[in-house]
C-alpha cells in the first residue's frame, strides 16, 4: 500500500468532515464518550480560531483607520497618494539651458556722422572706436545718449 502525504490525508479528512452523511456514519460506529471528546476538541479549536480572527479583524480595522488618516493628511497638505509613488526629482521640469550666444541689447548711445551713417553703442564692454575718437576730440558721452535712455538716467 502507498503512503499518503500529509496533504493527501488532509484532503481525505476534509472530504469526510465536510459531508454530514459521512459524519453520521462515523458517529454511528463510535463510542459516545469519544464523540464528546472530539466535539470538545473541535469547540476549543474553533474558540481559538475565533479569537485569532477577531484580533486579525481589529488589526485590519486599526490599519484601515491609519490609512484613512494618512490620506486625509496628504489631502490637507495638497498631495495625492499617486504623487508619493514617484520621486519629485523624476517629474521636475527640466531647466532651459542658457544660450551661450550674446543677447541683443538696446543701444544707449547713438551718433550720426557726416555721411549720414548712424553709429550705436550699448555702453557695455569696450567703447567702440568711433565713440572713442569722439571723446578724444573733446565730446562728452552724455551728448550721444539716446532720448529713451536719457529719460531713464534723469529718473535715477
Amino acid at each position: 500500500m502507498t503512503e499518503l502525504t500529509r496533504e493527501d490525508e488532509y484532503i481525505i479528512i476534509l472530504k469526510h468532515l465536510g459531508s454530514i452523511t459521512s459524519l453520521r456514519k462515523f458517529a454511528d460506529q463510535q463510542n459516545f464518550n469519544l464523540l464528546e471528546e472530539i466535539s470538545n476538541k473541535f469547540i476549543a479549536i474553533i474558540a481559538e480560531r475565533r479569537e485569532e480572527e477577531e484580533l486579525r479583524q481589529l488589526e485590519l480595522q486599526e490599519l484601515e483607520e491609519k490609512r484613512l488618516k494618512a490620506l486625509e493628511y496628504l489631502e490637507s497638505i495638497g498631495l495625492s497618494p499617486d504623487e508619493l509613488k514617484v520621486s519629485v526629482f523624476e517629474n521636475a521640469p527640466k531647466r532651459k539651458k542658457k544660450s551661450k550666444g550674446s543677447t541683443t541689447r538696446k543701444a544707449k548711445y547713438a551718433h550720426t556722422d557726416e555721411q549720414g551713417k548712424t553709429h550705436y553703442w550699448t555702453g557695455v564692454g569696450r567703447i567702440s572706436n568711433y565713440f572713442k575718437d569722439l571723446t578724444d576730440k573733446g565730446h562728452d558721452l552724455e551728448e550721444f545718449l539716446i532720448e529713451e535712455t536719457r529719460d531713464a538716467v534723469k529718473d535715477e
